[in-house]
């Protein structure tokens, strides 16, 4: 588990492997879990649909937030995570568990005369890792 002293000492939201989201600077304003129960499912020339009990279930995580005037490299170490398809640990105050980073969305906008940006926001998407599967 995350030491918690390490979330509360200020600004400190949560961590997603290294990179850390600080209120007020990169935050992510929404959190998003499902838990999916996985069926098999088998269907005749005729006749109904069979569904049975596949066993186990899928966790998802979703985060959504803002960057306003942060530096163009802020969410690079994401995409470095994304690309290393590797799991990598997701830690919040009510959370602590191994993550894959399955998708990452970055929008710019709000440009300025030159062409520079002063918001990006992103999405992204996590799958959480179970040992079994490891």
């Amino acid at each position: 588990m995350a030491d918690l002293k390490d979330l509360t000492n200020g600004s400190e939201m949560g961590k997603l492997g290294d990179f850390v989201f600080y209120m007020k600077k990169n935050e992510y304003e929404k959190i998003s879990k499902m838990l999916t129960a996985t069926f098999g499912s088998f269907k005749p020339i005729k006749g109904q649909e069979r569904v049975s009990d596949a066993g186990g279930y899928e966790g998802k995580i979703s985060l959504n937030g803002v960057l306003v005037l942060c530096p163009l490299d802020t969410l690079e170490s994401l995409e470095d995570y994304l690309k290393a398809r590797k799991p990598i640990r997701f830690t919040t105050l009510n959370d602590d568990v191994e993550v894959l980073l399955s998708s990452l969305t970055i929008t710019q906008s709000h440009f300025l005369d030159n062409g520079n940006f002063t918001a990006q926001t992103y999405s992204l998407s996590l799958k959480e890792v179970y040992d079994e599967i490891l």
